[in-house]
């Protein structure tokens, strides 16, 4: 009798034993199954898409596929929305040593990338379905308390004033954010522009000095010319001398 409990127990372990892993790897594959990876080519022309839709725990990979040579790419900046504080600075530079960077979305929130280096629309990642949407800034919202039907009219009033105050200054935080952008996108076309200005006031440095060179060798042989002809016109003037030409 004990050695059939013993039995029983010895089975009622092993069925535990196999069931933990597979209730286990069905947890884990649980947990994972929903999260996806976006891939978002940077471009010459801009980004491969500009709205995406995502849940939480997905991720979004952004990867330079501008190509100038068979193995050199055009650096790109990929702005990063995670930063603290987040500026037009706020980036990262993908480059021939790091051509793609990864964002892990752990929230389900909308966000905007923008490429730095480039004046492109930007990506707009949105929580679910991808929908077009301002791609600025969103303005500050004020949201009034609830009110019942006794309220008092000018509370009321002075609500609506704050209100339409506070989209206004909405609105201009989304003008000065795209004013900063066009501010940062001017400051890379004026710096590739002064490196074209170095570098034609170098080639012209060296024009300038190759001229030079040609202008010390030509005065040179103009003076051995000068001597040599004095030398020869000497020696026919002493010829028709001697001669008595």
């Amino acid at each position: 009798m004990k050695q059939g409990k013993n039995q029983k127990q010895n089975r009622n372990l092993l069925g535990s034993k196999i069931m933990l892993p597979i209730l286990a790897s069905i947890l884990v594959g649980t947990g994972t199954a929903y999260a996806e990876n976006f891939t978002v080519e940077m471009t010459e022309n801009g980004f491969s898409t500009n709205s995406l839709g995502i849940n939480e725990g997905d991720t979004v990979t952004f990867v330079n596929t501008h190509y100038v040579t068979d193995i050199n790419v055009e650096p790109h900046a990929i702005s990063d929305p995670f930063a603290v504080p987040y500026t037009v600075n706020s980036y990262y530079v993908l480059d021939d040593s790091t051509l793609s960077q990864i964002y892990t979305l752990d929230s389900c929130e909308s966000h905007v990338f923008h490429d730095r280096f480039f004046d492109v629309d930007p990506v707009v990642v949105e929580c679910g379905e991808a929908t077009v949407q301002d791609t600025t800034s969103e303005a500050t919202t004020y949201v009034a308390p609830s009110m019942d039907v006794t309220s008092d009219s000018n509370d009321q009033e002075l609500t609506m004033e704050l209100t339409l105050s506070l989209e206004k200054v909405g609105v201009l935080q989304n003008k000065v954010t795209t004013l900063e952008d066009n501010a940062f996108v001017l400051e890379n076309k004026i710096g590739q522009m002064t490196s074209q200005v170095n570098s034609l006031q170098n080639e012209k440095t060296e024009l300038q000095n190759t001229i030079h060179a040609v202008a010390q060798e030509r005065d040179y042989f103009e003076k051995q010319w000068v001597d040599w002809k004095a030398v020869a016109m000497e020696q026919l003037r002493v010829m028709i001398n001697v001669l008595g030409l």
